[in-house]
């Protein structure tokens, strides 16, 4: 059966990287995650650590500096490794906003915090369950951006991963920023 990805050919190095760190990651793994419902930790921080998830980030930030294709090419291998790449795309995509339209000040700040793990992004829909999820919020220490629901507002927020107890919550109308 031919691959349905015409370019699954490109980019062999990341792909085989990215495909011997998924092979750590084993079904008995994924199966554990899932029945406790839990957050698959140490898989993401192995991704962090081995730098694939700051891979849109800049260098000179502690990035990886590569292209979309190439990020692409990560989350696409992830799935294929039989991993779910939901648990961490919002590490790579997120930032996008803050490198597009943050000041040098803030890129200084936060990117390179995103960049080794310091910081962690993570995206998600508001549900009925909305205090248990900010609960979840909370006590992960990561940072949210929680989607609009029929306000068409999102909250964000933002807490250090080692406890630095920085949250911040901004509320912003669905569409701010559109077309920039």
């Amino acid at each position: 059966m031919a691959d349905i990805n015409p370019r699954a050919d490109e980019y062999p190095e990341y792909r085989q990287a990215v495909r011997e760190l998924c092979a750590q990651f084993d079904s008995k793994y994924w199966q554990e995650v899932e029945e406790r419902a839990g957050y698959p930790d140490a898989f993401v921080k192995a991704l962090t650590d081995a730098g694939w998830l700051a891979a849109l980030i800049p260098e000179q930030y502690g990035g990886g500096g590569l292209s979309v294709a190439e990020a692409s090419v990560i989350l696409e291998e992830i799935n294929r490794s039989g991993a779910n790449s939901g648990a961490c795309h919002a590490q790579m995509y997120i930032m996008g906003a803050l490198l597009r339209h943050g000041s040098d000040e803030q890129k200084q700040q936060y990117l390179p915090a995103i960049a080794s793990g310091a910081l962690r992004l993570q995206s998600g829909r508001i549900v009925d369950r909305f205090a248990s999820l900010v609960h979840h919020v909370r006590r992960a220490q990561r940072l949210h951006v929680l989607g609009g629901g029929l306000s068409g507002s999102a909250l964000l927020c933002a807490q250090g991963v080692a406890g630095r107890g920085s949250r911040v919550r901004d509320r912003c109308k669905s569409g701010a920023g559109s077309g920039d």
